[in-house]
């Protein structure tokens, strides 16, 4: 809790905007459509050891003289955390995750309202990653076959409802202007069956959107997602941009 003395006038309306662990300096800012496009933005992926970026805002009436306004802030990242169920997974099937990266990972969030990357420039081209031992918890078990959870962040990324028609998971896949934009989760493993391996530095990759519905791609600040990976059979039945065999090679 941080509490600041601003002196203000009883029976005005005021409308009041805070953020924590900003980057840059705010203070020059000379109105509110000024403000309302600022934007907090990222040197990389995972920048944010002086603390994740919070806003939040209050508006209303001064009433009494000492009046005490509290201002709520949010997070303006998602988490985003996986698990990998493989129960129904062959019995011949070893796969293990090497990596967990966000695809399209948004460079910078607006302080205040929705936010959106706007372009492929607006997206970093690796984005927030856990590999090898960070990444190791979607290979152990917490009970059997439901791995651990990994969780990874991202800033809000609010495209909308851009597959009206899809009706399954498979239908979720993009192309053109909002393929460069819309955030997804890549799963890099290596792979080993009776009829396919993977060779080092070679993977089977997984791959699919994120957002709140089949045809939706909104990830919202301040909420925590959570995702199950189900392969069955062989793992590899569908060949897409979701489900990546190029680098498997015939045993």
């Amino acid at each position: 809790v941080v509490n600041i003395q601003v002196p203000l006038a009883v029976g005005a309306e005021y409308q009041v905007y805070a953020c924590v662990n900003a980057t840059e300096d705010l203070t020059d800012i000379g109105s509110l459509s000024e403000l309302m496009e600022k934007r907090f933005w990222l040197t990389y992926p995972d920048d944010y050891a002086v603390g994740m970026p919070m806003s939040g805002h209050w508006s209303g009436r001064i009433s009494e003289d000492g009046q005490t306004v509290e201002i709520p802030l949010e997070r303006m990242m998602a988490k985003v955390s996986l698990r990998m169920d493989r129960t129904d997974l062959d019995d011949d099937i070893t796969m293990n995750v090497r990596s967990v990266e966000i695809g399209n990972c948004p460079r910078s969030v607006l302080y205040f309202g929705d936010s959106a990357a706007r372009s492929s420039s607006d997206v970093f081209s690796s984005g927030f990653i856990k590999s090898y031992e960070d990444a190791d918890g979607l290979n152990i078990d917490e009970s059997l076959g439901m791995s651990q959870e990994v969780s990874v962040y991202m800033l809000e990324n609010m495209q909308g409802d851009l597959l009206p028609d899809a009706e399954e998971d498979s239908d979720k896949i993009l192309s053109g202007e909002y393929a460069s934009v819309c955030s997804y989760i890549e799963i890099k493993a290596e792979y080993i069956s009776a009829a396919y391996t993977t060779y080092p530095s070679r993977y089977l990759t997984y791959r699919f959107y994120l957002g709140e519905g089949v045809g939706n791609f909104d990830i919202r600040r301040n909420c925590h997602y959570h995702f199950v990976i189900s392969p069955d059979g062989d793992g590899i039945s569908e060949s897409s941009w979701r489900v990546d065999i190029s680098e498997l090679t015939d045993v």
